[in-house]
């Protein structure tokens, strides 16, 4: 692997096997209010997300519901009038649809039962934490990157987002501008220097 695939690594982990882990449950940033910190029902640890991506979950789940799985339904119909079902590759096909629309609808309502938007107003403008940007120089390549530390549901590298629970952003969440944070990355241990802190949208 070259050392941006390595790279790459540090700001990837946490994205996949992903099981309502809250990043506020580190405390490191998030205020204490019960609206933004971590906290326990029925053994399910709440998740905080921008009102961005909420919103985006939200409207997911709607046209699922009432677009997509009642189109599906319909397919089935159709599929189930032609006859017999065991040579019937179009009600099989369906079935598979039906099955995967089921299991995202089920997985988008357990995000939004067990979520909570964060108000970028309680969050604190001088220390890292979730929706903070943050300017950081890599001290072993002198690189500066900027990046927006997000739970891992809204981890996305294209627009800049890193997960609160890859290597850099946890090593990220607490800080201050100033201050040196290491990070264990799986390509090896190395160093950044936090250069500036905003609050993102």
């Amino acid at each position: 692997r070259g050392p941006l695939a390595q790279l790459n690594r540090a700001f990837d982990y946490g994205s996949k096997g992903y099981r309502f882990e809250s990043c506020a449950g580190h405390d490191l940033g998030v205020p204490a209010d019960e609206s933004l910190r971590g906290f326990l029902i029925k053994d399910t640890i709440m998740e905080y997300l921008s009102k961005e991506r909420y919103d985006q979950i939200a409207a997911e789940l709607d046209f699922l519901i009432n677009e997509e799985y009642p189109r599906i339904r319909e397919d089935l119909s159709e599929a189930r009038a032609q006859g017999d079902l065991s040579e019937n590759a179009g009600y099989r096909a369906a079935r598979r649809a039906q099955g995967k629309a089921i299991s995202r609808i089920r997985f988008l309502q357990r995000i939004l039962q067990y979520s909570r938007v964060i108000d970028t107003k309680a969050l604190p403008k001088d220390s890292v934490s979730l929706l903070s940007k943050v300017e950081f120089t890599n001290l072993k390549t002198n690189a500066v990157m900027t990046y927006t530390v997000v739970s891992p549901h809204e981890m996305n590298l294209q627009e800049g987002k890193i997960s609160c629970k890859s290597p850099i952003g946890m090593a990220l969440m607490g800080k201050k501008a100033g201050e040196v944070a290491e990070v264990n990355a799986p390509s090896g241990t190395f160093q950044i220097r936090i250069e500036n802190i905003s609050v993102g949208e």
